[in-house]
């Protein structure tokens, strides 16, 4: 006979035969006819193991033993039935089981797992998103123990001309989505309000300033990291301005808190990839697909030509063309505004005829979205930030933790 049916056997003819007897209630029949009621504690590091082997095999006896070699020493609390007969931890009944249990150790005993829908400690319900505001508190808490990454995407609400004014938000919303599905992790959605660069002059337009931005993204990121999201990865793609929020989010952060958070600008990326010329031609079409949004990309003849085009001549300024022409022109290099409402974004778009059309063109675009990420190796990236952030605490902080700025500024 195993060690655990003789050590219950010898318990249960004791204590498990009497009417009432504590910590023991007669359940079913089998090699162990007894489901033992004892609340343990466990390390949390162990317990995800534990909870992954009991619902692996539920067909087992009412009492079963899985080794887990992590749990540490089982910590018994109280005991059901002593609070109702009035035994106290000096009762040889008690004293006699708190042994059998320590001697189980490092074992987790599964109770009654054929008689009951979940395990003795629990069962968190599978991930059906990948979307952190769509999760429950639990389901976050859980994937927390696993992980520890999550993807940002930040866009900018303003005038594309007859396109969707959220476009660029909506392009690196696609872009996370994709590479939460890629690495097994998680996005948080909603950063739709930015700073939009030189088309505030448009009645769709939302202005947020770069200073005011910033502030408000690295309270966000502040309290992701205290909720234990420590590998940050925000995202934007379609926006030219976006590196004079988020850039400096990610700086800042660094030099306030010590941990490393990524940045990607897939405008500034993406030509390393050295993609082929029609490897995101859909790549629109694909991230209003991947978003749900598919619909808001207008068909060929929902907007008539006087529509589709600005009122009247666009003027020409002529001094900032110049500066393009030298390389010296951009949000992030010169002051500017667009000089009429249809001037960004919008002029001439390619349409698709049918609803058809459409679809089709959205999933070719979100296979096209789906493979550039594979190409990122974000699993990688991954590790190697964890790696940098490792150096950063190890070495780093612990070599010139007086001189660096942040948490040693009140000085």
């Amino acid at each position: 006979m195993p060690r655990l049916d003789r050590t219950l056997s010898a318990w249960h003819s004791k204590a498990g035969t009497d009417a009432g007897a504590p910590f023991a209630e007669c359940r079913a029949t089998g090699p162990c006819i007894h489901a033992v009621r004892v609340r343990v504690q466990l390390r949390d590091e162990a317990l995800h193991t534990c909870r992954r082997v009991a619902r692996a095999d539920m067909a087992v006896p009412a009492c079963a033993l899985f080794p887990c070699s992590r749990l540490g020493q089982f910590g018994i609390d109280r005991y059901h039935a002593a609070r109702h007969r009035g035994y106290t931890n000096q009762h040889p009944r008690i004293s006699m089981f708190k042994t059998t249990l320590k001697k189980l150790s490092p074992y987790a005993v599964i109770c009654g797992a054929v008689l009951q829908v979940a395990p003795l400690w629990g069962q968190v319900r599978k991930l059906h998103t990948r979307d952190m505001t769509r999760l429950s508190q639990v389901q976050v808490a859980d994937y927390l123990k696993q992980k520890d990454i999550i993807f940002i995407p930040v866009g900018a609400v303003e005038t594309n001309g007859i396109m969707p004014s959220d476009r660029d938000y909506v392009s690196p919303l696609a872009y996370a989505m994709a590479s939460a599905e890629e690495t097994g992790a998680l996005y948080m959605p909603g950063l739709i309000w930015s700073f939009p660069g030189t088309t505030v002059i448009a009645p769709s337009t939302i202005y947020l300033s770069p200073g005011a931005g910033t502030a408000y993204l690295k309270i966000l990121a502040k309290s992701l990291l205290r909720q234990g999201f420590r590998r940050q990865v925000w995202l934007s793609s379609g926006q030219g301005p976006a590196p004079l929020t988020v850039g400096t989010l990610v700086r800042e952060f660094f030099e306030e808190t010590h941990v490393p958070i990524l940045y990607i600008d897939m405008d500034t990326y993406l030509p390393k990839l050295k993609l082929a010329p029609d490897a995101r031609s859909k790549a629109l079409y694909g991230a209003h697909h991947i978003a749900g949004r598919i619909e808001d990309i207008p068909l060929k003849g929902d907007y008539g030509a006087k529509e589709s085009e600005a009122a009247g001549a666009i003027p020409e300024n002529a001094g900032l063309a110049a500066l393009g022409k030298l390389g010296m022109s951009g949000s992030l290099a010169v002051g500017s505004w667009i000089p009429d409402v249809m001037a960004h974004g919008g002029r001439g778009p390619m349409l698709p005829e049918t609803e058809a059309e459409r679809t089709a063109w959205g999933k070719q675009g979100a296979d096209q979205i789906r493979a550039i990420v594979k190409q990122m190796r974000l699993n990688d990236a991954m590790e190697a930030l964890k790696q940098h952030d490792r150096f950063t605490q190890e070495v780093i902080v612990q070599k010139f933790g007086k001189m660096l700025p942040g948490v040693n500024d009140s000085r």
